[in-house]
């Protein structure tokens, strides 16, 4: 178990909608970050420009090969999980979607499967042995009561601590991350080390705008603030909770931080523009 502070967050805004993916199972492969990978995937393979059901089958499958590029060296259980927003047909509302794209189905591990869950709920997943049915169903409790998003997040902390302090030495480790999107396209994600107060990540964004594909590298620690950082024109918005004292918004050499990269559109064949990718606005 490699219990650290890497910036599992990808948030990605495709042609229909807007989601948070992360993973369980295989969280490095020698110096290369899973979440590295996909983000890469996500960009230059240009799922970012396709609908949302198109890209997540095209997801198992670049999954399925670079697996099994390694499956010497590791070959184990591996499920990214898919949640967010998608727009309703001829409509401008939005609906809640989620997608498991796994390997623990196959005999051997051996290739990757997307399935969807369209029927309202809510989903205890990732590493399941790590829970007993008692406390996946204290933790749903837990999340119905909640009245607001912080709840639901110090839910879902206590939830996974509590079964990392189990004595029979359970499978996660204490510390953990959180992602909160909202259908009007914000993403807001925070990590939570043990015996330490959160602080704010800038998670991974993948878009699409003017004729090209956009990937932000995460930012692993930002300042407290009340402040968003926007990328791209309506793309998607990194939100920043306010600590104790609502501090200034973020300096250059914090926006320096990020790692921005660009390539051509793959299925789009419109001009390419000049983009604004990154910009700060006071809340």
């Amino acid at each position: 178990m490699d219990d650290d502070d890497a910036n599992k967050a990808v948030i990605l805004s495709c042609s229909d909608s807007l989601l948070a993916i992360t993973f369980t199972g295989l969280g490095r492969l020698r110096a290369t970050r899973v979440d590295e990978w996909l983000l890469n995937v996500l960009q230059k393979e240009a799922l970012c420009e396709l609908e949302i059901d198109i890209a997540v089958e095209k997801l198992s499958k670049l999954a399925t090969d670079w697996f099994r590029s390694f499956r010497s060296s590791w070959s184990g259980p591996h499920t990214f999980i898919v949640a967010g927003f998608q727009k309703k047909s001829n409509s401008n509302q939005s609906r809640s979607r989620l997608w498991f794209v796994t390997n623990s189905a196959s005999v051997g591990y051996s290739f990757f499967a997307a399935s969807s869950v369209k029927r309202p709920n809510m989903y205890v997943t990732g590493w399941l042995p790590a829970f007993t049915r008692a406390e996946r169903h204290r933790v749903q409790a837990a999340c119905r009561k909640a009245k607001n998003i912080e709840q639901i997040e110090a839910a879902l902390v206590d939830g996974i601590r509590n079964a990392a302090s189990r004595e029979d030495d359970g499978p996660i480790g204490k510390s953990c991350m959180s992602v909160s999107l909202d259908p009007l396209r914000t993403a807001v994600s925070r990590f939570h080390p043990y015996g330490k107060h959160p602080h704010n990540f800038a998670p991974h964004v993948v878009w699409y705008e003017g004729g090209r594909n956009f990937a932000v590298t995460g930012v692993d620690y930002l300042t407290a603030g009340q402040y968003r950082l926007v990328f791209g024109g309506d793309a998607c918005a990194v939100v920043v909770r306010p600590g104790p004292e609502i501090g200034p918004p973020p300096s250059q050499e914090s926006l320096a931080n990020f790692d921005f990269r660009f390539t051509n559109a793959k299925y789009h064949s419109e001009p390419v523009t000049e983009t604004s990718i990154v910009k700060i606005v006071a809340n």
